[in-house]
């Protein structure tokens, strides 16, 4: 089915192409393991704030009939405007909308930034800022860093207990930067070439992180609390017990965001093209995963992601307006029960790309006039 036909594959949304297609058999794509071992962490924190460590928040949704959808000419513009954007943001501040800026800040990163995704950085700030001198060296770098983390794609099978997950983040992060960079922009056809020959990795990598986040859920909560003495007094335990939520939360929801952009990125190009959009229509049966990614919750509060420190989010994270966007099968419910200004700059851009800019602006106005309506539920 072309893209034209199902412009909610655009986000990964619809269910993958039933066409059999080849993977490389240098490629492995891990089965999850939903092992409950959350036992670790007290059962008032899984069930108030913890609610994003819980193995039942990593089920991925492979369904969605749409009810609601924009121009898909629209919602392909809109992605590769966005994207484009997100990587001039991470040119120019070290983070973005899903490259959390504490994601590699915390008392258990030690160095900040791993080396992969400040190359990353080096390579998109120089290719922003390329002349017709420097394209081929710029090229050539990018292509050199993107194989570099290729040759890493043996760490996918590692067991997810033995995965070191922000430096699998960070690797799965550069990757799909450099994918982007190599789809998106007015580059030779090789690149492109390459580019889809990577998307098997990119899901592996992900998969491998779900099966990571559940597997070390108890340790991701605890590193930061195993620093402190026990016999520490309540507040100051209380208050590094807030900032190990805190930094689980920015490890949870960095994988999420970047799971569905990949999610993305394999539905849109294992589906020819419009020709309007710019880009080539091509043919991925023999580079694609017959498992495309599906939909994996995310958060969607104000408030959350963009918490100045610990103690802003906390508040946030136990509210009872919507916190978790798990399937977009209620996205009617959210233009019912929000306003803009209660999700937060993620769930308004992915919103912006897939509704009708008429419903966007109905919903605002709606909100405007009746004021907030009943929460979606809990955030447990």
């Amino acid at each position: 089915m072309p893209l034209w036909e199902s412009p909610n594959s655009l986000l990964g949304f619809g269910w993958p192409n039933t066409q059999s297609v080849q993977i490389p058999q240098s490629i492995v794509i891990p089965t999850p393991h939903y092992n409950n071992n959350n036992h670790a962490i007290p059962p008032n924190i899984l069930s108030e704030q913890g609610w994003f460590l819980h193995p039942d928040s990593w089920e991925v949704k492979r369904t969605y009939v749409p009810s609601i959808a924009g121009d898909p000419h629209s919602i392909f513009r809109a992605f590769v405007k966005s994207v484009k954007a997100w990587l001039g943001d991470f040119a120019t501040t070290g983070h973005n909308i899903f490259i959390h800026r504490r994601l590699y800040q915390s008392p258990r990163v030690r160095g900040g930034m791993p080396t992969c995704l400040q190359d990353a950085w080096l390579t998109i700030t120089a290719y922003l800022a390329k002349t017709d001198q420097t394209e081929e060296l710029i090229l050539q770098i990018l292509d050199d860093r993107a194989d570099r983390l290729l040759s890493e794609q043996h760490l996918t099978t590692l067991p997810p207990e033995e995965l070191d997950i922000r430096a699998q983040l960070a690797r799965t992060q550069a990757l799909l930067i450099y994918t982007f960079i190599r789809l998106l922009y007015d580059n030779p056809p090789e690149q492109r070439t390459k580019a889809l020959s990577s998307l098997p990795v990119l899901s592996a990598c992900c998969h491998s992180l779900c099966d990571a986040a559940i597997a070390q859920a108890p340790s991701l909560y605890l590193s930061s609390n195993s620093l402190i003495d026990l016999t520490s007094s309540s507040a100051i335990r209380e208050e590094v017990e807030q900032m190990s939520l805190w930094h689980a939360f920015i490890v949870s929801e960095s994988i999420r965001r970047t799971w569905m952009l990949v999610s993305s990125v394999l539905r849109i190009f294992n589906q020819a093209h419009p020709p309007s959009a710019g880009v080539e229509s091509m043919d991925l049966t023999t580079v694609t995963p017959h498992r495309c990614l599906g939909f994996l919750s995310f958060t969607i509060r104000a408030g959350l992601w963009d918490a100045e420190n610990a103690f802003q989010w906390g508040p946030a994270s136990m509210s009872v307006t919507p916190v978790f966007l798990e399937s977009v099968g209620i996205l009617d419910r959210i233009l019912e029960e929000t306003t803009p200004e209660d999700v937060d700059s993620w769930t308004n851009q992915i919103l912006r790309m897939v509704l009708p800019s008429e419903r966007i602006d109905r919903w605002a106005r709606k909100m405007r006039n009746v004021g907030p309506q009943a929460s979606l539920g809990s955030s447990s």
